[in-house]
């Protein structure tokens, strides 16, 4: 499932085609796609990612057995002009079910799953890749539970992204 947002502008414009592109181009099933989320703290003070729905309401993404891979971005807080251009660092968040995605492979397939995810990431020509962080480093910035332990595994993608403001 893509999650999406209405008349998106500027940065979520790029973000969320990006997001269509990922959808797209990945070579997996049951996918829970997001495009821009946030980092909010819960009723618990537990800092999560959450999809903002309306007035002060958030929904908290949660990874599930219903689909064999989630993805999501966030956005760094520090924009760069350029001109008429504006750049900022992204981060896109996978968690996924290796097993699930990969069942033919024999041994644990985290390598063939970031392998397809960079396959379609060097395929956006507005998203320069700069980092790959794998297992608990993904997750550093959430409060959470989960474990990159077979079937489980997250990556973290970290890049900038241009995108213009039509003012």
């Amino acid at each position: 499932m893509i999650h999406e947002k209405k008349n998106p502008v500027a940065i979520d414009a790029k973000i969320q085609l990006m997001q269509n592109k990922l959808y797209q181009l990945l070579p997996f099933n049951k996918m829970n796609a997001f495009g821009r989320v946030y980092i909010i703290k819960d009723k618990n003070g537990k800092n999560i990612p959450a999809e903002f729905i309306s007035g002060t309401d958030y929904k908290e993404i949660i990874f599930n057995d219903e689909n064999n891979i989630h993805f999501f971005c966030i956005e760094n807080e520090e924009t760069v002009q350029s001109g008429t251009k504006y750049e900022t660092e992204i981060e896109w968040i996978f968690a996924m079910d290796v097993e699930k995605l990969k069942p033919k492979v024999q041994h644990r397939a985290d390598e063939e799953c970031l392998v397809d995810i960079l396959t379609a990431i060097k395929r956006i020509p507005y998203f320069k890749l700069d980092k790959i962080y794998k297992g608990p480093k993904a997750l550093e910035d959430f409060d959470t539970d989960l474990e990159d332990r077979h079937p489980m595994h997250f990556v973290k993608i970290v890049g900038k992204i241009k995108y213009s403001i039509n003012c």
